[in-house]
């Protein structure tokens, strides 16, 4: 085996190996970029995390103060999933009308939140019920314009 190949502990260098040694290992260091997708993502984390505590957060002010023009993203049954407008607001009643329209999934589920594709027939819920249907996750958004 050549010197090259071998291998051994700093013990058993001999003094100009183990300055060598010493030399090399502190003259290597890992360049900074080297973590800089590291630190992108757990930048990103964050960023979405604040983002999502703020949206939870406007929703339940959006519970509390409901407004005319408030809309309601809900489930309507195992993968039905459509839109309730608030059209006018009491002490402890919220008045909306229902999309004639539902989505088999979440997502472009804003398509269908056009005046059109409300009925005209206007139903009648308690805050209380609206607090409720939230807190189980029946309705999941709550979007004010």
């Amino acid at each position: 085996m050549s010197s090259l190949q071998k291998s051994c502990e700093p013990k058993e260098m001999n003094e100009d190996l183990k300055q060598a040694y010493k030399t090399m290992k502190s003259d290597t260091k890992i360049p900074f970029w080297h973590f800089s997708g590291a630190f992108i993502i757990v930048f990103l984390i964050s960023l979405l995390t604040i983002s999502n505590k703020a949206e939870a957060q406007d929703e339940l002010l959006y519970l509390e103060s409901p407004l005319s023009g408030d809309v309601y993203e809900y489930e309507n049954g195992p993968e039905r999933f459509s839109t309730l407008k608030v059209v006018e607001v009491s002490e402890d009643s919220v008045y909306f009308l229902y999309n004639n329209y539902d989505f088999s999934q979440r997502a472009g589920i804003e398509e269908i939140d056009v005046d059109s594709c409300y009925s005209e027939d206007i139903y009648m819920m308690s805050r209380q019920e609206l607090k409720d249907m939230y807190s189980s996750g029946t309705i999941y958004d709550i979007n004010r314009n």
